[in-house]
């Protein structure tokens, strides 16, 4: 069996892919008060810009009937607005976070694990499958043996004898 992210080698039905962490037998469908929280979302987001204008006339006609208004209420109105679009971004973010998810989730084929029935061998379930195009196959894994796993390493003397027959 072969990573659906990276492509890697998953020995042992491991749940989890030993070189990226993708959780192999996820269940990619969406939750079912997504698409409800999406439609709350989405009319915050309508009262809060119907708000703010209700409340932005309010205090234009306000400041048109004074007159002579002090700095204080401009800077009020400033902040005001800044803190309102603050809302906004953060509502719009949260919502196209959540549409993502839902598109994502609603077009994906549901990805089951195989079961082992009584009939079935550990062997069966791990043929390897198809490996992705853009993925290079891995190596097969050899065994050393001890003559390959020691390595000697030259002495200072070796390594001048080596320098001088070279020159």
């Amino acid at each position: 069996m072969y990573c659906q992210t990276c492509g890697a080698e998953i020995i042992g039905g491991l749940k989890y892919c030993n070189r990226c962490g993708a959780n192999q037998f996820a269940d990619k469908t969406a939750p079912a008060n997504l698409f409800g929280v999406i439609l709350t979302i989405t009319g915050a987001i309508v009262v809060v810009v119907i708000g703010y204008l209700l409340l932005l006339s309010f205090f234009a006609s306000e400041i048109l009937n004074r007159g002579n208004v002090s700095a204080e209420v401009y800077i009020f109105l400033s902040v005001f607005t800044l803190f309102v679009f603050g809302i906004e971004a953060l509502l719009i973010r949260q919502l196209s976070r959540l549409l993502s998810v839902y598109l994502e989730t609603s077009s994906a084929p549901p990805n089951k694990p195989r079961e082992m029935s009584s009939g079935q061998t550990a062997e069966r379930l791990l043929e390897p499958q198809q490996t992705p195009a853009h993925v290079a196959p891995t190596r097969p894994i050899v065994a050393l043996d001890t003559n390959e796993m020691t390595r000697t390493l030259p002495t200072q003397e070796a390594t001048r004898k080596l320098e001088t027959t070279d020159e």
